[in-house]
C-alpha cells in the first residue's frame, strides 16, 4: 500500500495546483480558490481548497488514486467539520493530538454517508481504495466562525457538541446519512454554474444553506433518534430499503403511497415515518429531489433538451418543472 505523509500530499497538490480565483471585496466576503489538477502515477482528478470567510473552508476532492493509497491528514488547531462522500468509499482514522481514550475515530464512509464533528487539533490518516473514484465535499469551521453562524441554535445541539466547544481538549463525532436534499446541495457545491462575483455569492449560499440543515438535522437528532416513538423491526428495515429500490427504478411514473405500501408489505404510516426515519425524508421528497438530480445529470450531458428531459423525469408541464428545478438548485433548467 502506497502511503503519503501530510507534507508529501500537500507538495503533490501544489505542484500541480494553481490559483483558481481570488477576489476581496470591502464588505468582507473573500474567496481564494486554489485548484490542482491532477494526472499523475500516483492519482488523477481534482482537488480544490477554497477560503468562504475568515476561519470557514470548503474542501472538494474529486480523486482516483491508482493504488491503494494512504493519506495522512491533521488539524493544528481546534475545528468543526462535516464531510459528505458523494460517490466512492474511503476508511478514515483521527485521533486528538493531546491522547485521551474517546477521540479514536476508526470506520469506513461509503457514498451517501459522512460525519459531523467538533474535535481539538487532531491527526489521522485517508486510505482511500484502488482505482475507485471518489467524489467529496467538506466543510471547516474554526470554533468562533461556527459558534457566530449557529447563533442561538447551538443550545439545540446535544450536550456533547457543546461540551467538547467548551473543552480545551474536546472532542465529539456522530455519523451521518445524506438526505438526498444535502445531496442536492453538495452537488449545487461542486457544480456552480455562474462565474465571477456571483459564482462567490451563489457558493456561499449554497455552503451556508447545508450548513443550515446539517445542524437542522442535529438538532433533531438531539431530541432522540425516534421523536415519533416508530421501532422498525430488522425486516422492516430491508423492505424499506427496498422501496427506495423500487423508487428509483420509477421517478417518471412512481407508485401512489398506498401502492407502494401494498408493493412492499407494509402499512403506508410505517411506510412514510419509517422512511423518513431511515433516509430523513419521506418517500414523496425523495422522489421529488431525484427526479430533480436525474434532470440535472441529463442537462449537464446536453443530449436532451428542456422539454425532453422534463418528461423523461415525470413531469407534463415544462413550467412546473422549471420552477421546481429553480427551487432546488436557484436557476432555470435552461441556463444549464
Amino acid at each position: 500500500m502506497l502511503q503519503l505523509s501530510f507534507d508529501e500530499f500537500q507538495a503533490l497538490l501544489f505542484r500541480h495546483g494553481r490559483l483558481a480565483e481570488a477576489d476581496n471585496q470591502p464588505e468582507g466576503i473573500y474567496h481564494t480558490s486554489y485548484r490542482a489538477q491532477l494526472n499523475t502515477p500516483v492519482c488523477e482528478g481534482s482537488a480544490t481548497n477554497i477560503t468562504i470567510r475568515e476561519d470557514i473552508t470548503l474542501l472538494r476532492y474529486e480523486i482516483t488514486f491508482k493504488e491503494a493509497t494512504t493519506v495522512q491528514m491533521q488539524a493544528t488547531l481546534p475545528q468543526v467539520g462535516f464531510w459528505h462522500c458523494l460517490k466512492g468509499q474511503i476508511t478514515l482514522y483521527r485521533q486528538n493530538i493531546v491522547p485521551r481514550p474517546d477521540s479514536q475515530l476508526h470506520f469506513h464512509v461509503r457514498s451517501r454517508g459522512g460525519f459531523f464533528y467538533v474535535t481539538a487539533a487532531s491527526e489521522g490518516w485517508m486510505q482511500f481504495e484502488p482505482c475507485q473514484p471518489v467524489r467529496i465535499l467538506v466543510l471547516l469551521f474554526s470554533y468562533p466562525a461556527f459558534k457566530q453562524l449557529v447563533g442561538e441554535q447551538l443550545t439545540a445541539l446535544s450536550p456533547g457538541v457543546i461540551n467538547a466547544l467548551q473543552e480545551e481538549n474536546g472532542h465529539y463525532t456522530k455519523v451521518t446519512k445524506l438526505s438526498s436534499h444535502a445531496m442536492a446541495l453538495c452537488e449545487a457545491i461542486f457544480d456552480n454554474p455562474y462565474e465571477g462575483k456571483s459564482r462567490q455569492f451563489y457558493r456561499e449560499a449554497k455552503v451556508i444553506e447545508l450548513l443550515a440543515y446539517q445542524i437542522d438535522q442535529i438538532s433533531k437528532s438531539a431530541r432522540g433518534p425516534d421523536s415519533t416513538g416508530l421501532k422498525l423491526t430488522a425486516e422492516e428495515e430491508g423492505r424499506i430499503e427496498y422501496c427506495r429500490e423500487v423508487l428509483l427504478a420509477s421517478l417518471a411514473n412512481p407508485p401512489s403511497l398506498i401502492a407502494l405500501a401494498k408493493q412492499i408489505g407494509m402499512s403506508d404510516y410505517r411506510l412514510k415515518n419509517g422512511f423518513r426515519q431511515k433516509y430523513g425524508e419521506t418517500p414523496y421528497r425523495f422522489i421529488a429531489d431525484q427526479r430533480m438530480f436525474k434532470a440535472r445529470q441529463l442537462l449537464l450531458e446536453g443530449a436532451l433538451s428542456v422539454s425532453e428531459v422534463a418528461a423523461g423525469v415525470g413531469y407534463t408541464s415544462l413550467g412546473t418543472f422549471s420552477n421546481s428545478f429553480y427551487e432546488k438548485f436557484g436557476i432555470r433548467p435552461s441556463e444549464m
